[in-house]
C-alpha cells in the first residue's frame, strides 16, 4: 500500500494484517519476523530505525511498523522506498518478500510545489527587507507622529555618505572637509556662523535669541550689540580670565580696599575677592584705604 510522501527526519507509523492461507482469517506473523526497507532499486536493506510489533495491542494478525526516516538511518530526500518482510512465516508458511508499505521522501509534485513557493516567498521577503532596513523606526504606537526632536536625531545620526548629491546640504558638508572625509570642528563652526539667521527662528532656539537682539527678523546692529555688552549684568558672568576687561572694570565700580600694602578688588557681591595687587605707598601722604560704591 502507498503510505504517501514524507519529509526527511519524519517518523511514520502504519499497520498491516497477516492472514492464514487456508482460511483467510488473521493469523500471527511468526518465525522471528523482520521488516526491512529498500531504497529505489538498491539491494541494500535498511533496518536501522525500523521497529516491528506483531499482534499489536493483543490483536492477532495486526502488525505495527514504525519508521524513523532520518539521514543517520540511511534515508535520503527524493527517493522511493518499499517496506518488505525479509524474515517471517504465517502458519509455518514463509511470507518473505511480501511488500507491506511503500512511500517517498520529499519527492511528490505537491512537495516540490511547496518548496518552489517557499523559495519564492523567502526571496520576496528578503527583497522587501533590504528596501526597508534603512527606514526610520516606526512610532511607538500606531497613529503616533514622531516628534521634531526624534526627526532631528534621525537627521544628525544619518551617514552623510548617502546624501551628497550635487547641490545638497550633504554635499556642502562633505565638501567642507577633505574629499570623502567628515568636516573638521572649525569647518562646521564656520558653516554655522555663515548660515542665514532668517531660517532658524523657532521658538526657544538660539536663532530666536540672537534675532531678538536686533528685532524685526534682522541680525543685531553693531550699536545694539554694543548696548547689550554695556548693559550686561556682571553678576551673570562667570569664568572670566584674570586679565579680562571685566576684572579691569571691577576696580571702577565694585568695592575695593587697601590694607598693609595689598589692594583687594571685590566681585559684584562686594564680598568675594576678584583680584589683588601689591601697592607701593608713600608714607608722607594720606593714603586712600578703600572705596565702596553704592
Amino acid at each position: 500500500m502507498s503510505l504517501g510522501d514524507f519529509k526527511l527526519a519524519d517518523t511514520i507509523d502504519f499497520f498491516f494484517t497477516t492472514r492464514r492461507f487456508s482460511t483467510g482469517a488473521p493469523f500471527q506473523l511468526a518465525g522471528s519476523p523482520v521488516v526491512s526497507v529498500y531504497e529505489d532499486n538498491s539491494t541494500t536493506q535498511i533496518t536501522a530505525g525500523v521497529t516491528l510489533d506483531v499482534d499489536f495491542d493483543g490483536v492477532t494478525g495486526l502488525n505495527h511498523v514504525r519508521l524513523v526516516l532520518s539521514g543517520a538511518n540511511g534515508f535520503e530526500t527524493g527517493k522511493s522506498y518499499s517496506a518488505v518482510i525479509t524474515t517471517g512465516t504465517v502458519d509455518s508458511v514463509s511470507v518473505v518478500g511480501e511488500v507491506v508499505g511503500q512511500f517517498t521522501i520529499e519527492r511528490s509534485a505537491a512537495y516540490q510545489l511547496a518548496v518552489t513557493i517557499a523559495t519564492y516567498v523567502d526571496t520576496e521577503v528578503a527583497a522587501i527587507k533590504a528596501k526597508t532596513d534603512n527606514l526610520p523606526a516606526a512610532p511607538a504606537a500606531v497613529g503616533d507622529i514622531p516628534t521634531a526632536a526624534a526627526i532631528a536625531d534621525q537627521v544628525w545620526d544619518e551617514a552623510i555618505a548617502g546624501h551628497a548629491a550635487a547641490g545638497s546640504t550633504g554635499e556642502a558638508l562633505s565638501d567642507a572637509g577633505a574629499a570623502g572625509t567628515p568636516p573638521t570642528a572649525a569647518e562646521v563652526a564656520d558653516a554655522v556662523w555663515d548660515e542665514a539667521l532668517a531660517g532658524h527662528l523657532g521658538a526657544g532656539s538660539t536663532g530666536e535669541a540672537l534675532d531678538g537682539a536686533g528685532g524685526g527678523g534682522s541680525a543685531p546692529t553693531a550699536d545694539e550689540v554694543a548696548d547689550a555688552v554695556l548693559k550686561r549684568d556682571w553678576t551673570a558672568v562667570s569664568g572670566e580670565a584674570s586679565r579680562s576687561v571685566l576684572n579691569a572694570l571691577r576696580f571702577l565700580r565694585n568695592k575695593w580696599d587697601l590694607a598693609a600694602g595689598t589692594l583687594t578688588v571685590k566681585k559684584e557681591d562686594d564680598s568675594t575677592t576678584a583680584w589683588t595687587a601689591a601697592v607701593t605707598q608713600d608714607g608722607s601722604a594720606t593714603p586712600v584705604t578703600g572705596s565702596d560704591p553704592s
